[in-house]
């Protein structure tokens, strides 16, 4: 018998079939299917309004589809929702924390709810702030930091329970060069043990980060594959991505 996850065409752990999403009228998914190797970074990218923030939402079991089937390292997304939970962590766009609480209070007890105890907790905690390098900051306040703080103390919160897929919903929108620089050497590094679904505006960040990419476009794939091979020879994803748009 083959192993839950696996297929055909490999070691696929992310498989979505014909996913279509109303909301009242208006159709946001239009027969989406996508497929995401595991331990590989795959670039989610689409106009405003394209999908990609509610192929998250259902992937990360928060919006329940009104067609079409998702499996998670085997795991059908409707009949076991709980078991996809525990497989995942997600960065939504906006991440919000207490604000008179320290970066390291509110891991810890992000720990707690994940069931360490109070010294596993707390070194749990620690652990993560300085996997993505908040350590000098664990001290500080939420409200006295910047939003590149937030996007990293996001990242850490996702790292909880040592999920085997993270989703990360424009993880650089808005930083500084140097945050954005940071958070993606950050998410290579986090792909030695982890499969990564990134959603990005930045063609170019997608483009040199990601080993595959799926471009969404009212609500469905319309290309996706190893971002080598969807960048063909004297083409940036970028122009690939303007052509699709006009096909």
């Amino acid at each position: 018998m083959a192993d839950k996850g696996k297929d055909k065409e490999g070691n696929i752990v992310v498989k979505t079939e014909g996913l279509v999403k109303f909301y009242g009228k208006n159709k946001a998914l239009n027969g989406l299917s996508m497929n995401v190797p595991e331990r590989a970074i795959y670039g989610l990218v689409g106009p405003n309004g394209a999908g990609k923030t509610t192929t998250l939402g259902i992937l990360s079991t928060f919006i329940r589809p009104n067609s079409g089937s998702v499996e998670i390292y085997g795991n059908d997304i409707i009949k076991e929702p709980e078991k996809i939970r525990g497989l995942i962590g997600i960065l939504p766009q906006r991440a919000e924390f207490y604000a008179n609480r320290t970066a390291l209070d509110i891991m810890t007890f992000y720990s707690k709810l994940a069931g360490l105890n109070g010294k596993e907790a707390f070194e749990n905690a620690d652990r993560l702030l300085d996997k993505v390098g908040m350590t000098e900051h664990k001290d500080k306040k939420m409200k006295e930091m910047s939003h590149g703080m937030f996007k990293l103390m996001g990242i850490a919160q996702t790292l909880i329970g040592n999920p085997k897929i993270i989703m990360l919903d424009e993880a650089t929108s808005g930083l500084d060069p140097k945050v954005a620089y940071n958070i993606r050497k950050l998410v290579r590094e986090l792909k030695k043990d982890t499969t990564i679904i990134f959603s990005s505006h930045n063609l170019y960040e997608v483009e040199d980060l990601c080993d595959y990419v799926g471009i969404i476009h009212n609500g469905k794939i319309i290309a996706e594959g190893r971002t080598k091979s969807i960048v063909k020879k004297g083409k940036s994803l970028e122009k690939v991505f303007m052509e699709k748009m006009e096909e």
